[in-house]
């Protein structure tokens, strides 16, 4: 299915094809309301007061235009405030309040059945597992990495890396392989070693990022949801869980509440689990695609601290994807055979994990805004553009 990227600076806008990145004339209903939305909603960045209330005003504009029965939302701001500006306490338990009384307002105009989830707690930090010593390849993904892979390590890599502190578990490639089974794709990618953070440590090595870091995920084995749509006990059966509810009938919203664990989730929610065997879930990627896929880390293309330089040049697809090659399939977004929008905070991940008609995302990288991004797949809709 074609898709087509609209990236939107704040006066000028560009339409582009997403697997090649080259430009592209704007045509077809779905193009005009994502323009539309993007001129009237400017994102007002990721550390700004205004960034979660942006997510439901961009949203329910969605709603009123476009008229979908499956919106999915992502409120990622908790995370990024306490992971990188150092709040104080009582500033990012407001910081959480909001967003859930901004989860709460698109749920009460909209009339959306919810499902919420809190992708867990943040913890301090207590130390890092510096990788930057070994003799073989390290790597280590994402602002906070609490997982690292290691290729052709020495026998003296294996034995530094046996005594370091931090370490809660390492494989290699053969265990990880008995341990999760993974798929085809995802196993010729493995790398030789996969290392694991304790509670409160995070990887030092190639891929770092230089930011001051205030917080990092826990090792949150529980993390909590809501639902009125069903009994949800683990990640992957949200997609199954809103499938059916939609078949029956409801409007339904899935919305993602990234940075809050069970102490600080503030509706009435269950447990659901969010391991798969010994790994725990990080915050981000592989938690988004277990719980819009619907299948566990092992189907999905790429292990963690994948070695994604490998793959990355001129001529790599989807360039504003990530380290993605191809789109994920079977999305919750996708599978729907109604309309579907999807509004985040959560750049990337919010068009890439949810397969919806209409895919409308802060276009940020490493806090630093750079407008909207919009990502539409015409052939698959129906449905004309509502009204103003």
């Amino acid at each position: 299915m074609t898709a087509l990227g609209i990236l939107d600076a704040v006066g000028w806008q560009t339409v582009f094809d997403l697997e090649s990145g080259q430009e592209r004339e704007a045509d077809g209903p779905l193009c005009s309301i994502a323009r539309k939305i993007q001129q009237d909603h400017p994102y007002p960045g990721d550390q700004e007061a205004g960034a979660m209330a942006w997510v439901t005003d961009t949203a329910l504009g969605l709603t009123r235009r476009y008229s979908p029965e499956l919106v999915l939302l992502n409120y990622a701001n908790p995370f990024f405030l306490r992971t990188f500006s150092g709040l104080s306490r009582e500033a990012w338990l407001g910081a959480v309040a909001t967003a859930f009384v901004e989860a709460g307002r698109f749920i009460e105009e909209s009339g959306f059945c919810p499902v919420v989830l809190g992708t867990g707690s943040l913890t301090p930090v207590m130390g890092r597992v510096d990788l930057s010593t070994i003799d073989g390849i390290e790597n280590v993904t994402g602002p906070v990495p609490t997982y690292a892979a290691v290729d052709r390590p020495s026998t003296r890599d294996l034995k530094e890396i046996e005594e370091m502190d931090g370490i809660r578990w390492a494989m290699t490639k053969d265990e990880v392989v008995r341990q999760f089974r993974p798929c085809k794709e995802q196993a010729h990618r493995l790398p030789d070693l996969l290392l694991a953070a304790e509670q409160g440590w995070i990887f030092r090595g190639f891929g770092s990022v230089t930011r001051p870091v205030h917080a990092i995920p826990g090792l949150d084995r529980e993390i909590p949801i809501h639902s009125d749509a069903g009994t949800i006990r683990t990640l992957p059966e949200i997609k199954p869980t809103v499938l059916r509810r939609l078949e029956e009938g409801d409007k339904v919203a899935f919305i993602i509440i990234e940075g809050v664990g069970t102490d600080n989730f503030l509706l009435p929610w269950t447990r659901c689990d969010n391991t798969f065997g010994e790994f725990i879930y990080p915050q981000g990627g592989e938690q988004y695609l277990a719980a819009m896929t619907g299948e566990h880390l092992n189907r999905q293309p790429h292990p963690p601290a994948y070695f994604h330089f490998r793959e990355d040049d001129e001529n790599k697809p989807y360039p504003f994807s990530g380290y993605f090659t191809a789109l994920p399939e079977r999305t919750l977004g996708g599978d729907w055979s109604g309309k579907s929008v999807a509004v985040g905070s959560r750049s990337t991940l919010t068009h890439l994990t949810t397969g919806a008609d209409i895919a409308l995302e802060c276009y940020a990288r490493n806090l630093y805004n750079f407008g909207t991004l919009a990502v539409v797949r015409e052939q698959k809709k129906r449905g004309d553009e509502q009204g103003e």
